[in-house]
């Protein structure tokens, strides 16, 4: 049981990084538009 829950532990950590990359990534190119 305890290695499921790792996983989806480590999974849950993945979106955020790719959702906090997303946001930076999009702040700048807002940057370079304006």
């Amino acid at each position: 049981m305890k290695n499921i829950t790792d996983k989806r532990g480590s999974l849950l950590k993945d979106i955020e990084m790719h959702y906090i990359i997303l946001v930076l990534v999009k702040n700048r190119i807002g940057r370079l538009l304006n």
